[in-house]
């Protein structure tokens, strides 16, 4: 072999591993920037206690949210859906249906915060 192609196979072997080096860092940091694409609808499936309320809401898998008392009156209800790092929220209050979302700024298996539309944050503890 010449030493011209030696070189070159030299030169090109370190590209490879730089290369492939290169492709897993980026990859790990994927993997690391993705934890919060990790959630899902189901994270938040539950019955939750908000720091804006007393009374409990629901979220089902279904979509559907209610406010519910223990004696099962519903105070308020409506369909809800995780979409792009935001719970949004459709609600009905006499004859106008409305929507809001809110930012997910954190959550876990038993708690989740969210940016509410006045830029507080509300803090849900899973009851269940």
């Amino acid at each position: 072999m010449n030493r011209y192609r030696t070189a070159f196979l030299v030169a090109a072997g370190r590209r490879a591993v730089g290369a492939g080096l290169t492709g897993l860092l980026v990859a790990g940091l994927l993997v690391a920037c993705s934890g919060d694409d990790a959630l899902s609808q189901k994270t938040f499936v539950g019955k939750w206690q908000s720091s804006r309320s007393s009374i409990p809401i629901h979220l089902y898998e279904n979509g559907e949210w209610e406010i519910r008392r223990d004696n099962g009156e519903v105070l308020q209800f409506g369909v809800w859906q995780y979409q792009g790092h935001r719970i949004v929220w459709t609600f009905k209050v006499g004859d106008h249906v409305g929507h809001e979302a809110n930012a997910v700024l954190s959550a876990s298996k038993n708690a989740f915060s969210l940016r509410e539309k006045d830029q507080s944050t509300s803090v849900f503890q899973r009851l269940e």
